[in-house]
């Protein structure tokens, strides 16, 4: 359980809000679809093809796929 003066410095400085999330991407040249991180901190290939779908620019990833939606929760 986090304590009180942590999460109070967190809303302070503005980390309690999440800006990434999971996105679902089609590959643009075999048009598998798959859920990546839109923050990788690694270059993300396609599992079927593997072209390039995202790479790391040190904060939101540079996307190179079609986004079809954010995913709120994978099953």
């Amino acid at each position: 359980m986090e304590s009180q003066e942590v999460r109070v410095d967190r809303e302070v400085r503005g980390w309690g809000v999440l800006h990434s999330r999971f996105v679902k991407v089609k590959c643009p040249d075999c048009e598998h679809e798959q859920i990546i991180f839109d923050h990788p901190s690694t270059v993300v290939k396609c599992i079927i093809c593997g072209r390039t779908i995202a790479e790391p620019t040190g904060g939101k990833g540079n996307i190179k796929a079609e986004v079809l939606e954010v995913v709120d929760q994978i099953e």
